[in-house]
């Protein structure tokens, strides 16, 4: 912005001089305003309808110029006009990259559900026509013509007839639409959106004076264009084919035909349960041997490499068998293979790829399971993958007899690999083919895991110098490299990019609520292990002794009752069974004054002997009022606006008859009545709505959410202190 500014506005006192020197600071009239006369002499008045002409003349000249920098500038003005979730966190920067999951995953989920404006569909009777389609190409490209020919359908108000698979495209697979996905879902699923039929009623098709009218409709069309050219066929014919229907809808869409799309593509196509059930058990095969493992798509097929024109060194042999497949192509130019490698146009090999993964941090134990087809030189090929990644794993590996049935169909095997990259802890595409597009999407919409696409551009200049470099600069380079290629939430700004690789209208910010629920978790877990390790040094952090953990005789039983206090009395450390020293809490800002209550009221001072509680600072973490008093209002005031510190109010209506008739019950019972009977007196958010209560005791108007980086900042404070804690006492 400050760039697109400084060019307007450096332009301007040069028209300014230009008009004075053109004006000799004579009074005139500039574009309706008067100036003072500066200058003795008088000149001829210009034509100042000219110098105006001219002024806009040359702002047009600047708009023109900067029009590319004013979409730039349009688009970082929503996204930081915008004070959202998302444009707080901190992506990007120099930080190190978490090579198993991003970081910010967690704040994003997909949303594909219809709007309230979403009008329910049709019924078959009362809809235009009927819409047959003919997908083409493999799995992958068949599903974006799936997906689409739904929401063509619900544009002309169609009935959609159970799209027709492709069996004569390279891979020659027979496959229908009921072998591969669940038809019965496919329709029930859609059932609002779009009427499917499994085929045309032939009380219909014997009642039509003509077949069925075929037609091909451009690549990326406009739903305008098939509201003008296919709706007044489809009102006049009542059935259309459509065919060769891959890609042949605009990316950008309406918002509720995208969330259509996504509910299509993610939600209603859900594979046969012979495909579902032998790829979830290779997914759990594979789980058995590492609790998480890299799925890599090598495509390094014959096909995949004829088409790119690339040159991989095997000498004649390799020019004259990959020539004879890309004739098949008619249409496909002649190309440089130095220069299509130069642009990143290049699939790597296999061993660059495993290059690429090890300069990452993948450790050579890392589990790989690869997904590809017939790779071209086959074993030998591989074998540098296998040395790097010794875990190496395929399908035929993990399923030999149970894939057997699957080996004559092509889309029934793709759909098997598509499940088990689809739940692998990171997929690692090798091209921008329609299966790494489909999903790298649907891993997005599922919560951005982990993705790595190569850039293929910057890493073929690397592995042409490779040997000009130790590892240390080659690793450097290739993590340098890779930014921007890790599948992280802000790669690809909203809009741009084909929607059937980004679906950013389905992506959404999770509400703050879940945020902290599930970064609670991932923080627990990982302050735990933390802890444990720190556990035994934890005196020399802190400059104190060692720490007391279980105390055989816990300092909060009552002495010679064997009755524990309430455990709403100790919330903070779990005193009751874990003693720390005193230094150490204070200095690691723990505090732990309800315990020294506890300990005066059953008369027991061995927990202040053993944890010195009289150097703990008067600003406690609990605190209890007695009454409904000045005080306990005032103060109970002031806390909830200093961030809602616990404050617990008896309820002394309740606890009344529990304490009269607590020696009829044993401590469980009576605890757990205690606990049921304090429930809104603890001093949680929601207790008093906004507006009731005496202002002094309840000020809402004063108190406002914290910003979302606050938010995190505390929770991983909190979550530090109380998983660490809970560490401690579990070791022993």
């Amino acid at each position: 912005m400050g760039v697109a500014k400084a060019w307007r506005f450096s332009l301007i006192p040069a028209n300014l001089a230009l008009l004075q020197q053109q004006n000799g600071h004579n009074g005139k009239h500039v574009c309706g305003r008067s100036v003072n006369t500066t200058s003795s002499q008088q000149r001829r008045p210009l034509s100042w309808s000219l110098v105006c002409g001219l002024m806009l003349f040359g702002l047009g000249l600047i708009s023109l110029f900067t029009g590319h920098v004013a979409s730039d500038l349009e688009w970082y003005s929503q996204r930081l006009g915008k004070h959202s979730l998302y444009s707080k966190l901190a992506f990007g920067g120099r930080e190190p990259i978490d090579i198993w999951k991003s970081k910010y995953s967690k704040y994003f989920h997909g949303c594909s559900k219809r709007g309230p404006r979403f009008a329910p569909a049709v019924r078959e009777r009362a809809s235009n026509g009927y819409l047959l389609i003919a997908t083409s190409g493999g799995l992958n490209q068949q599903r974006t013509g799936i997906t689409d020919a739904v929401v063509v359908a619900r544009i002309l108000n169609a009935t959609l007839v159970v799209p027709e698979l492709d069996h004569h495209s390279f891979w020659k697979d027979d496959s229908d639409f009921v072998n591969i996905f669940d038809v019965d879902w496919f329709i029930s699923y859609l059932a609002k959106d779009v009427p499917i039929v499994r085929r045309v009623p032939d009380k219909f098709m014997r009642s039509m004076e003509k077949p069925p009218y075929t037609m091909r409709v451009p690549r990326k069309s406009a739903p305008d264009y098939y509201l003008d050219q296919v709706l007044p066929i489809l009102l006049r014919r009542r059935v259309v084919q459509l065919t060769k229907f891959d890609y042949r809808l605009a990316s950008n869409l309406d918002e509720e035909l995208q969330k259509l799309r996504c509910r299509v593509n993610y939600h209603a196509l859900r594979f046969t349960k012979p495909i579902q059930n032998l790829g979830q058990k290779l997914v759990m095969r594979m789980r058995k041997m590492a609790k998480r493992f890299i799925s890599v798509h090598l495509r390094f097929e014959p096909d995949m490499l004829a088409f790119s024109g690339c040159y991989y060194g095997g000498g004649e042999k390799e020019r004259y068998e990959l020539g004879e497949i890309r004739k098949r192509w008619e249409t496909l130019p002649d190309l440089s293979p130095e220069e299509e490698r130069k642009r990143g146009k290049c699939p790597l090999t296999p061993h660059e790829v495993g290059l690429m993964l090890r300069a990452l941090g993948f450790t050579n134990d890392t589990f790989l399971y690869v997904a590809s087809g017939e790779i071209y030189g086959g074993e030998e090929t591989l074998r540098p993958l296998r040395e790097l990644f010794p875990n190496f794993y395929t399908k035929e590996m993990l399923a030999n007899e149970e894939l057997k049935p699957f080996l004559p169909f092509s889309s029934r095997l793709a759909a098997i690999d598509y499940i088990v990259c689809d739940e692998s802890d990171v997929f690692v595409t090798n091209n921008n083919g329609n299966m790494a597009k489909i999903l790298a999407a649907r891993r997005r919409y599922m919560g951005h895991k982990r993705t790595i696409r190569p850039n293929a551009k910057k890493l073929s200049a690397l592995f042409m110098a490779r040997e000009k470099m130790d590892w240390d600069t080659f690793s450097r380079k290739v993590k340098s490299s890779q930014r921007g290629f890790m599948g992280e939430p802000d790669e690809m700004k909203p809009g741009r990019g084909d929607f059937h690789e980004y679906p950013d209208t389905c992506i959404c910010e999770k509400p703050v609520k879940e945020v902290e629920k599930s970064h609670n978790g991932e923080s627990s877990k990982q302050v735990a292990l933390e802890s444990t390790t720190k556990i035994s040094k934890v005196g020399h952090l802190y400059g104190v002794g060692d720490i007391h953990i279980g105390d055989p005789d816990p300092p909060l039983y009552r002495a010679g009752t064997g009755v524990r206090s309430p455990t709403w009395m100790s919330p903070i450390l779990e005193v009751s069974n874990t003693c720390l020293d005193s230094k150490l809490l204070k200095k690691s800002g723990v505090v732990v004054v309800v315990a020294a209550a506890v300990a005066e009221v059953f008369g027991d001072d061995r927990l202040r002997r053993s944890c010195s509680l009289e150097v703990f600072p008067k600003q406690n973490d609990i605190f209890i009022t007695n009454n409904n008093g000045n005080m306990a209002k005032i103060l109970a005031a002031g806390r909830r606006y200093m961030g809602h510190k616990r404050t617990t109010r008896p309820n002394a209506k309740k606890l009344s008859a529990f304490l009269m008739a607590r020696d009829k019950m044993d401590w469980d019972t009576f605890s757990r009545n205690v606990k049921s009977s304090q429930r809104g007196f603890m001093g949680e958010l929601d207790e008093m709505k906004p507006g009731r209560g005496d202002f002094h005791e309840y000020p809402d108007v004063c108190i406002c959410e914290k910003p979302v980086k606050e938010v995190q900042k505390n929770h991983d404070r909190d979550s530090s202190h109380q998983v660490a804690m809970e560490s401690t006492a579990k070791i022993s």
